[in-house]
């Protein structure tokens, strides 16, 4: 019996989580990558004002799913993406995405959560936005054309 709820355990360490990291409606995303620079307009920072491209953004980080709890290498030399969601009244949530072999996704407003962003894909479109490794380039996601071209700016 004992072995069985430590197998549902672990097995269910990677189902999806309740938390929601990102709530409400976000007016603003800045995405950021730091890749050992800082990032720069138009090199590993975008700012996008676009209210579908947000949500999907804000969609695809709720539905991250936690983390493993053994196996993964987290060492500070990946590549990790900065997500923060600016709203009207000047508040801001960010996240914080780790880019592969790592993938946890972490955010300052849920202390205890740690999340799986590892072939998610969340991880796809921010590298379609501000580049990702070079070794996880084939098949990102690059967004063809935004809703409102002028919604996109970096």
């Amino acid at each position: 019996m004992a072995v069985g709820a430590w197998i549902g355990f672990v097995v269910g360490s990677g189902q999806a989580h309740p938390i929601v990291l990102v709530s409400g409606k976000p007016t603003t995303l800045h995405i950021y990558r730091f890749d050992g620079n800082l990032p720069k307009p138009g090199n590993g920072e975008k700012v996008i004002f676009d209210q579908a491209l947000i949500s999907r953004f804000v969609t695809e980080v709720n539905q991250i799913t936690s983390f493993p709890r053994f196996g993964r290498q987290c060492d500070s030399g990946v590549v990790t993406y900065e997500l923060d969601f600016d709203y009207n009244n000047g508040d801001r949530i960010t996240v914080d995405v780790r880019s592969s072999p790592c993938g946890m996704v972490t955010a300052p407003t849920q202390e205890t959560f740690e999340g799986d962003a590892l072939n998610s894909q969340l991880l796809k479109d921010i590298m379609g936005f501000v580049g990702g490794p070079s070794s996880l380039a084939p098949g990102i996601w690059i967004p063809e054309s935004p809703v409102n071209p002028g919604a996109i700016h970096g």
